[in-house]
């Protein structure tokens, strides 16, 4: 990227520079060729592999080896429950409503103590239009679900259903989550499939030069 900043053609653009300049550009071919040389990610063929992540009707995954998990999940690199709770309702971006904290576009994020050494963390990440939970698949007609409590502990899914009915639901009820994060006393892991923190961070920790 750097290169390209520079006015120097990145690796995989050569061959598109090649091309006489009366040539229909390539534009659809030259972003499949771009994702895959930045990001080594490619049109995902089912079924997607454990702890890859879809972006955007992509698999974005690690290209030298698997991703870091703790009992079959990725780890998430978030601060303790505690200080997590203090910065979302310190965080300018997120206004607090019946305990969600919801940003300026309609996502949200919600912390739940499970007991003394546990807590979710759920939410929904409007950007990520590509994970389709429960009844999001019926609601947005889709074909594919990404199974959010799938290899998650039992606490997981108890917790997701009592407090996220809505999610569950397709008539006026329907409440979608995308984002469920476990907290389990030592660390954080996401549910396989689920988008990474990185909106959270944009809220809590906003850049200013923007």
């Amino acid at each position: 990227m750097r290169g390209s900043g520079r006015g120097e053609p990145l690796p995989f653009e050569q061959p598109f520079l090649d091309g006489s300049d009366d040539e229909v550009f390539p534009r659809d071919e030259y972003l499949r060729e771009a994702r895959l040389w930045l990001f080594a990610i490619s049109v995902p063929q089912r079924p997607v592999a454990p702890a890859a992540m879809m972006v955007r009707g992509y698999v974005l995954g690690p290209v030298d080896g698997p991703l870091p998990l703790v009992d079959g999940r990725p780890e998430v690199d978030l601060p303790p429950p505690d200080e997590l709770a203090d910065l979302l309702a310190g965080a300018e971006m997120l206004d607090e409503h019946d305990g969600r904290h919801v940003g300026p576009g309609g996502d949200w994020f919600q912390l739940h103590r499970a007991d003394a050494e546990h807590a979710l963390l759920v939410g929904n990440d409007i950007e990520d239009t590509e994970t389709f939970f429960a009844a999001a698949v019926a609601w947005f007609g889709k074909d594919d679900e990404t199974d959010l409590l799938a290899g998650v502990p039992e606490w997981w899914v108890d917790l997701v259903h009592t407090r996220h009915p809505g999610a569950f639901l397709t008539d006026t009820g329907y409440d979608p989550i995308n984002l469920v994060f476990g907290w389990d006393g030592r660390q954080w892991t996401k549910a396989i499939g689920a988008p990474d923190p990185a909106l959270l961070f944009h809220f809590l920790e906003p850049d200013e030069d923007v």
